[in-house]
């Protein structure tokens, strides 16, 4: 073969190699603008089906007219390998998280392991106002509650407001050893209108 064909043959497949990138680039850009129409349509079909929905059908679950909350602490656990128990003060944080309108405490009750009320905090109910706290306090020389303790609380308004936050924070320790964790409330009666 001349090296004039060669050179030819060469343009030839070069030129032949370009074509197909280009065809491949322009078939993939295709089904790439085909997969946005289709993604955009179903976005579509979705907001609309949305936009049916009457209002009265959502619910915003972040606004309540009141709660009854249960709070696992603990008082006293084991401590390593069981010989001894180890006591924990228990400091209880209620958070009102709403920035325009107060919830009232209707009560705060501290169980014991075996399930009996030992003790109630507040002569009455207590109001919270927007953004404030209220803070419950177990001594760690307080004998009372046990491994099962528990807070077991209400909270009320008189429309729906945003949930409140519900905290326990356990310290404690044993010689050059401390201990502390956390424990979150948890919802079991989720009120319809104020007290009920």
């Amino acid at each position: 073969m001349t090296p004039k064909k060669t050179l030819w043959l060469t343009v030839a497949i070069v030129v032949s190699g370009i074509i197909a990138l280009f065809t491949t680039s322009l078939i993939v850009d295709a089904k790439i603008e085909a997969n946005k129409e289709e993604i955009a349509k179903l976005g579509e079909i979705n907001m609309s089906s949305i936009n049916e929905l009457e209002r009265s059908q959502i619910v915003d679950i972040s606004a309540a007219y009141g709660e009854e909350i249960y709070v696992p602490v603990y008082s006293q656990l084991q401590g390593p390998e069981g010989r001894r128990n180890l006591r924990f003060s228990i400091n209880l944080s209620i958070r009102n998280t709403d920035p325009e309108d107060s919830l009232r405490l209707q009560y705060i009750d501290f169980y014991d392991t075996n399930g009996n009320i030992v003790r109630k905090f507040g002569d009455g109910p207590i109001d919270l106002g927007p953004m404030a706290t209220k803070q419950v306090h177990i001594k760690q020389s307080d004998p009372i509650g046990g491994v099962g303790a528990n807070f077991y609380l209400q909270w009320t308004s008189p429309k729906p407001i945003n949930e409140p936050i519900v905290e326990a924070v356990m310290l404690g320790g044993e010689g050059t050893m401390g201990y502390s964790w956390l424990t979150k409330g948890q919802v079991v009666k989720l009120l319809n209108v104020e007290g009920q």
